[in-house]
């Protein structure tokens, strides 16, 4: 049968625009019959062999668009692999009328992330766009929640199936749906095709900690505020440093300003490959998500936590990766912190990484298992198996 791996993602979107095309682009390498299309508002282009790129300015042109697309290439109407868009009325008229064709993906519980947004919108956050004379993304995130909440649950319950990257987002799903909808749990892939350059040998400097934390979106649910409070706590004999890859909530420098931080923490904008590579593999600990509870979830498979470890970096998280943490070998180099909004405790992690260093696991072994295990191409085989079954 064939398949259509549909996701509305703008080209400015790197990290999930990287994910949708590096899973198309896999798929089709393992011998998959799939053909991958992104809707941008953007400028309409091609990101492959096997993906095309529609731009479209009216949201509610988007499905027709889409049904427009299928029926010009396919003679019979193919399985659509679709990455969950948060909820509207459009995609439920299209779900109700195609919703046996379709498998969505699910990456986080669509509620409480839009929610969260709320929970943590400050006075301070009210009056920097009141400065700015900008509320548009708290009105259109407020418009999101609403259509998520009186829709969603009527689109998943036409759907064929779905698949979850957890288990507890897949128990969410099914929940919503009323019925045994997410059948199939598969984590993130790392989107390499060879290994890349890898830290040669972990630090021994007994005075200094650098830190590097990657965030291609500035959000509450990253956490980085418990790690700079953990800076700011932080009584002992190193030297602490932090360099700040990615988009920054405002709240998150006037944090850094306020700690008097401003001289060990760099904030280095976005960086291309080579720049990030550099940065990490001079970095003794990498840091990943430390809240998602506040979504709330328990568990996550966090894209940047599988990338720096494939770098050989040891990688501080706050929350539970079934996989990765499975994983004899590879939960040697995972340091974990609560789950809570408490600074993180530095001394604590200066103890493990001593341990990291001592157990003598090399960074080439943890890089070597985490691309042989949690490559794309790896997933790949394993989401072709569930598609292929789905489509049956």
């Amino acid at each position: 049968m064939e398949i259509v791996y549909i996701a509305i993602a703008d080209t400015g979107l790197k990290g999930v625009f990287s994910k949708v095309t590096g899973t198309i682009n896999a798929l089709a390498d393992v011998g998959l019959n799939i053909r991958g299309l992104i809707m941008s508002s953007e400028t309409a282009s091609t990101a492959g062999n096997a993906i095309d790129v529609l731009q479209y300015t009216d949201p509610a042109k988007i499905y027709p668009a889409i049904e427009q697309y299928l029926s010009k290439n396919y003679r019979t109407f193919p399985l659509l692999y679709f990455r969950y868009p948060f909820a509207d009325r459009h995609l439920s008229d299209f779900v109700k009328k195609r919703g046996t064709h379709i498998v969505f993906e699910h990456n986080t519980i669509e509620e409480s992330e839009l929610a969260l947004y709320f929970k943590y919108y400050t006075t301070r956050d009210f009056f920097y766009n009141l400065r700015k004379l900008d509320f548009s993304d708290a009105i259109g995130k407020r418009k999101l929640l609403k259509e998520e909440k009186n829709t969603g649950r009527e689109i998943l319950s036409y759907a064929k199936a779905g698949i979850a990257v957890t288990t507890e987002i897949a128990a969410y799903e099914n929940s919503r749906a009323g019925k045994a909808y997410c059948k199939h749990v598969l984590g993130n892939a790392v989107y390499a095709s060879v290994l890349p350059r890898i830290k040669k040998v972990l630090s021994t400097d007994t005075n200094k900690l650098r830190c590097i934390f990657v965030a291609g979106h500035a959000n509450n649910w990253h956490g980085i505020d418990r790690a700079i409070q953990g800076m700011g706590a932080y009584k002992g004999t190193y030297d602490i440093s932090l360099i700040y890859v990615g988009k920054v909530l405002h709240t998150v420098k006037e944090q850094v300003e306020a700690l008097g931080l401003s001289s060990k923490v760099v904030f280095a904008g976005m960086c291309e490959k080579d720049k990030l590579e550099e940065l990490m593999l001079n970095t003794d600990l990498a840091i990943s998500t430390l809240a998602l509870h506040r979504i709330p979830l328990k568990q996550g498979s966090v894209l940047k936590t599988r990338e720096y470890l494939l770098h050989g970096v040891p990688t501080l998280i706050g929350y539970e990766d079934e996989e990765l943490e499975a994983d004899t070998l590879l939960n040697k180099y995972l340091i974990k912190a609560g789950a809570n909004d408490t600074p993180i405790d530095f001394e604590l992690v200066i103890g493990e990484l001593k341990k990291i260093t001592a157990s003598g696991v090399s960074p080439v072994e943890i890089s070597t298992q985490l691309f042989k295990e949690y490559g794309i191409q790896a997933k790949a085989q394993q989401l072709k198996k569930a598609l292929l079954e789905l489509s049956a």
